[in-house]
């Protein structure tokens, strides 16, 4: 019931991937990392597949994330509009 009202076009959002974008953001790109990397292996433990794939698909994506991360435009970036 819950995932038809998140749903958009029968597609849900990738919450880990939202939050692990406010990690990069907020802490840098090394903490986004361990973060991706940590979240990822959750993910593979709760699901069926390939164990380590979501680990390092998400580490990847935490460092590449990382080239974005300026400590001047934190607060610019994460203020209310």
């Amino acid at each position: 019931m819950t995932s038809d009202m998140l749903s958009i076009g029968g597609v849900l959002p990738d919450f880990v991937l939202i939050f692990l974008v406010w990690v990069v953001i907020e802490k840098g790109q090394l903490k986004g990392e361990l973060t991706g990397f940590a979240l990822g292996l959750g993910l593979d433990i709760l699901s069926s597949g390939i164990l380590g794939s979501q680990a390092l698909s998400k580490a990847i994506v935490g460092f590449l994330l990382g080239y974005f991360y300026n400590e001047d435009k934190t607060n610019q970036r994460l203020r209310n509009w």
